[in-house]
């Protein structure tokens, strides 16, 4: 019972975790993609 309970909180952490991830990851990826144009657009 409480290795059952000890599992699904490690999932559980593990998905917020992984939540957490992806939200960082899409930012940094949006402000690379904001960064290529803004140099573009310096540039051209």
């Amino acid at each position: 019972m409480l290795f059952q309970y000890l599992q699904y909180k490690l999932i559980d952490n593990l998905s917020i975790y992984s939540h957490i991830y992806l939200i960082v990851h899409n930012m940094y990826s949006l402000y690379n993609i904001l960064g290529i144009i803004f140099l573009n657009q310096l540039f051209s």
